[in-house]
């Protein structure tokens, strides 16, 4: 018995927009950075010898400190880290009521970016200077 319903259109027919990818980006660095604080707390917990390791000798970190990768992935979390939390105090904002016109909407969009990145370059500079 199928039914005469209609079909909602593939995600091709919508037109991508500022606020629409900057939500989906919101979720994405939700997840990597709590995935990587999960990772985190376990290379503490093996730098206190609680978690035990047959191979701990072997493995070092010092290498990932010197190298280009790293500060790549530095800098990526740190990136990842600003956006999550400026667009967190965005949706803040947004649960108390404030800034649902659609030109408000497109402003902050932009100043998160902005904000972000500044944040995220000042870190940056400092740390690696």
């Amino acid at each position: 018995m199928l039914k005469n319903r209609p079909t909602s259109p593939h995600l091709q027919v919508y037109s991508l927009q500022i606020n629409s990818f900057l939500s989906i980006m919101h979720r994405v660095t939700g997840f990597f950075l709590s995935f990587l604080f999960f990772f985190f707390i376990l290379f503490k917990l093996k730098d206190y010898n609680i978690l035990l390791f047959p191979y701990y000798s072997k493995f070092t970190l010092t290498s990932y400190f010197v190298s280009i990768g790293y500060s790549f992935l530095l800098c990526f979390l740190t990136i990842m880290f600003y956006y999550h939390l400026f667009n967190g105090l965005r949706h803040i904002f947004w649960d108390t009521g404030l800034g649902f016109t659609v030109p408000n909407i497109l402003s902050s969009s932009l100043l998160i970016l902005l904000v972000s990145f500044l944040f995220s370059t000042i870190e940056i500079v400092l740390t690696f200077s």
